[in-house]
């Protein structure tokens, strides 16, 4: 067996490290953050130990140390891969602050908050503080309750990415759908206020979204088996 085929590799280890530091500028150098620098710095050191002791000649007639390094090395990738999970749990924040400021501002002459626990489970509270089931509200809230989050996680992606450059791009698939009109007319002002993003497609059917878009695809459909008519404006 080849031990080395255990080991992290040098890019996994710069992707950790990369990610630690973006991590640490978003949130600051907490004791948590200094303990994963301290363990991904034992990391390595335990790489460059096991890498030298593989070069010996001895160690190759120790079949019982060759299996303690194979053990040492699959344990060094486990914890090198926690690192995205430390990531996740930073972005948490960014994405329930971003998502509850939306929510709040299309909403906020009916519900008082929303709030988004560990596992994703969202709960809407009413003016007089009382938890109201998604489920049992009405009126678009669910809609613009996914809108909030979609828009969420995409911020906290642009602003906080740590895994790579963000994608710089929002699709939203019928983003006005189930809401009211109040609501929709708020609509087309918060789209056009994405500037988070690069881009953002809108797939729709409301005319009210026009307006604040760069350009604009119609399809006009031509009957079944024909091509719709395309325009750009």
């Amino acid at each position: 067996e080849d031990i080395s085929e255990h080991l992290p590799s040098k890019n996994e280890m710069e992707k950790a490290l990369k990610s630690l530091s973006k991590i640490t500028d978003a949130t600051g150098e907490s004791p948590d953050i200094k303990n994963i620098k301290a363990l991904i710095e034992k990391i390595q050191s335990s790489i460059d130990a096991i890498e030298s002791q593989l070069t010996s000649t001895e160690i190759s007639e120790k079949p019982e140390e060759l299996k303690r390094e194979s053990e040492i090395a699959k344990h060094l990738r486990i914890l090198l891969d926690t690192i995205p999970d430390v990531a996740e749990n930073q972005l948490r924040p960014h994405i329930r602050s971003e998502a509850r400021a939306i929510f709040r501002e299309i909403f906020g002459d009916r519900y008082s908050d929303l709030v988004i626990d560990d596992d994703y489970e969202i709960s809407l509270y009413d003016l007089q503080g009382n938890r109201v089931s998604l489920m049992a509200a009405s009126g678009g809230e669910d809609v613009c309750v996914n809108f909030a989050l979609r828009v969420a996680v995409n911020t906290a992606l642009q602003k906080h990415s740590v895994s790579g450059p963000p994608p710089g791009l929002l699709i939203l698939d019928e983003p006005g759908s189930g809401l009211d009109e109040q609501r929709r007319r708020w609509l087309p002002e918060a789209i056009a206020g994405l500037d988070i993003v690069n881009q953002v497609i809108v797939v729709t059917h409301m005319q009210e979204l026009k307006g604040s878009t760069e350009h604009i695809i119609s399809l006009t459909p031509q009957g079944k088996g024909r091509q719709p008519i395309v325009e750009l404006q």
